[in-house]
Formats: structure tokens, sequence, C-alpha cells
């Protein structure tokens, strides 16, 4: 996605494994993917990295998601979300 142009957001928590493969992939494609702290074990963590997401502070979240200031957000979309949990689950084998 990153050799198409799109902005890759690589969110994780743990900062020198996202750095590590935002680096690998800035060997391989010539462009730069968004490192986002992101534990999602943690509701703080979440909270945090949408708030991030959005550019916003933390106390005008519920403020820009329910109101007028969809231009003023630091992304105004998520168009594709690739969620590579099945790591954490053994595959079952019964």
């Amino acid at each position: 996605m990153l050799a198409k142009n799109a902005k890759v957001y690589i969110a994780a928590r743990n900062n020198e494994k996202a750095k590590a493969a935002i680096e690998d992939l800035k060997l391989t494609t010539g462009k730069e993917a968004i490192f986002l702290k992101l534990d999602l074990s943690s509701l703080r963590s979440i909270r945090a990295a949408a708030e991030e997401f959005l550019g916003c502070a933390r106390n005008d979240f519920r403020r820009v998601l329910l109101s007028d200031s969809y231009f003023n957000r630091k992304e105004q979309e998520l168009h594709i979300l690739f969620n590579n949990a099945c790591a954490l689950f053994p595959l079952y084998e019964g």
C-alpha cells in the first residue's frame, strides 16, 4: 500500500518492533509508514491512539467525533484496516 502512495499507520504496542517494521518498509518501498502506539488490552491506550489518529486533544475527542469539525481532524477517514491478531490465539486442532 505504501508503494501505491497510501498513508499507512502501523499500530502496535511494541515501539521497537514497529520501528523495525517501518524501517523495513522504507527500505523496500522508499516511503515511510507512521507509528501509532496502541495496546488493545488497555482502553486508555485505545482512546489515546484514536485521539492521535484524529489529531485532537483529550478534551476535544467527543466534540470532534460528534460535531461538524470533520475537516479539522488530522485524518478524516480510515479506508482499510488490517488486523493481525490471529497470532494471539493458537489454532484449534480438535
